[in-house]
């Protein structure tokens, strides 16, 4: 009995170790593709609950320190490649833009240059529109960008 629980762990951990060379995921990226799949999947408004408040929270300490209310009618993400920053900027005082949060990039695919075709692993260089809020990413929450097809 010892023998065969640990020759179906050993399956099973050459699987996953299959499964991420495969799709060159991480381990990490893996175990939440696991669960996203396994478990109940989540509405957009439980997403909101979930994370909703604290993001509010954050946001409002930027609004507050440039002089606007939130939330805001308008908002623009800036990604700076070479920089590894994205900035969130809304419309201030007579609709001029005012930056009231940044963030840093932690990783990203691909380097200077635009996106050319799609699968070439590139981040988009443009202006594209946000058309979808996934609630059951891979990895944590994520954005659907209108990238021109």
């Amino acid at each position: 009995m010892k023998r065969r629980t640990l020759l179906i762990a050993g399956l099973a951990t050459g699987s996953l170790g299959a499964l991420a060379y495969w799709q060159r995921f991480t381990f990490q990226s893996v175990t939440n593709y696991l669960n996203v799949r396994l478990r109940r999947r989540r509405t957009l408004d439980e997403a909101l609950a979930a994370y909703g408040p604290d993001a509010r929270a954050r946001l409002q300490a930027g609004f507050e320190g440039a002089g606007l209310t939130y939330p805001p009618q308008a908002v623009a993400f800036i990604g700076l490649k070479a920089e590894r920053r994205l900035e969130v900027w809304v419309p201030g005082p007579e609709d001029r833009p005012v930056p009231v949060a940044t963030y840093p990039v932690l990783a990203a695919s691909g380097g200077p240059g635009p996106k050319l075709r799609e699968g070439d692993r590139q981040v988009p260089e443009g202006v594209y529109p946000i058309t979808f809020l996934n609630p059951n990413s891979l990895f944590h929450l994520s954005l659907r960008i209108g990238y021109p097809s």
